[in-house]
């Protein structure tokens, strides 16, 4: 059995009370009463992964039928939920060792006080979270703009049936109570944090039509695909703002054909995207990135104002990353369009010595 001093020597001083911690999350709820006229409301925490559904639907429920929920306008939510937490709560649920396992939240739970113990509840896992979300989670009739933060959260263009997202996807279910939610903002990194890998499945049935009524969508993440473009187009027919980035501007083997779905969402006008590189091609030029983008609009993008391109140029020694932009306004004239680009023109601005990201 593993002693505490086999443990990571980057924790043995650090110390973090989950008593204390979901102390604060029950104090925090309760006092969302006291402010009911609410428009924006950030909520931020840290998820053992035990009581990760358990502290979700504690703050939701104490959230229900409150007046704050009636006139709130913006949500956001930001949760930590990576290896670390796993690691700390073992420090706090064990003595001088750390199991090869999990602490429980049976074990989490009897650390607890009685009044933490009642904010929690009863355990909640992957086969009893979409029944319980959907008696407690609060309606948000003014709610037009949502933002949500967490490791390895699927992306909103990810296919419903992935088991990833049958598993994870349970944060996304308050949007579906927002029936004027038109702005969503997604950030989230794949990672391996054992123990949030999830076990049952997402009853995809309760999210209804809220994504289609998206017109503002924001993603931020680790990796970006063909088929999630595609998807995309599907799930965000009415998109008016489209910005997808990776993180740290991580390169994609992307194409301008993997692009080409975008031509079926007639109303955007601006879209944001990773500069693409096809495997082993390098960075496709800035003047062939201008003519895709004067074929977008000749296909029917009538209302395109603003195309930008985002992307890094690194050094020969891969050690320096100095980031790109290219942008492109489209002037619309009675004899046609006009098109001036600006930024990261010539290839020496975004190409390195070898002709890649």
């Amino acid at each position: 059995m593993p002693r505490s001093n086999d443990i990571d020597e980057s924790f043995r001083d650090i110390e973090i009370d989950f008593e204390a911690l979901v102390t604060n999350i029950r104090i925090s709820t309760m006092a969302l009463k006291l402010f009911p006229n609410v428009q924006e409301l950030y909520i931020s925490y840290m998820a053992p992964h035990n009581c990760e559904f358990n502290i979700y639907t504690a703050i939701l429920r104490g959230m229900l039928g409150s007046p704050i929920c009636d006139s709130l306008q913006r949500l956001e939510l930001q949760i930590t939920r990576e290896r670390n937490v796993r690691k700390l709560t073992h420090y706090w649920c064990a003595t001088d060792w750390v199991p090869p396992a999990d602490p429980s939240y049976l074990e989490f739970y009897a650390k607890l006080s009685p009044e933490n113990q009642e904010f929690l509840g009863k355990e909640q896992n992957n086969f009893t979270i979409n029944k319980i979300m959907s008696e407690i989670v609060p309606k948000f009739p003014a709610l037009t703009e949502a933002r949500i933060v967490a490791h390895n959260l699927p992306m909103p263009m990810e296919s419903f049936s992935d088991p990833r997202f049958e598993k994870t996807a349970f944060y996304y279910l308050p949007l579906s109570f927002a029936p004027k939610l038109e702005k969503l903002q997604i950030e989230t990194e794949k990672c391996q944090v054992q123990g949030y890998e999830g076990k049952g499945w997402f009853d995809n049935r309760l999210f209804g039509d809220i994504l289609s009524r998206i017109k503002d969508l924001r993603v931020i993440s680790s990796h970006l695909e063909g088929k999630d473009i595609i998807t995309l187009v599907a799930k965000f027919p009415h998109l008016q703002h489209l910005d997808l980035q990776t993180i740290k501007r991580i390169p994609l083997f992307l194409t301008t054909e993997d692009y080409a779905p975008f031509g079926k969402l007639r109303n955007l006008g601006y879209v944001r995207l990773p500069w693409p590189s096809p495997r082993r091609s390098g960075s496709i030029p800035a003047e062939v990135m201008r003519k895709w983008v004067i074929g977008m609009i000749n296909s029917g993008l009538d209302r395109l104002q603003t195309v930008e391109l985002l992307g890094s140029r690194y050094s020969a020694s891969r050690y320096e990353r100095t980031d790109i932009d290219l942008q492109f306004s489209v002037q619309r004239t009675e004899k046609g369009c006009l098109l001036d680009m600006w930024g990261a023109t010539s290839k020496a601005d975004y190409a390195d010595d070898k002709g890649r990201y």
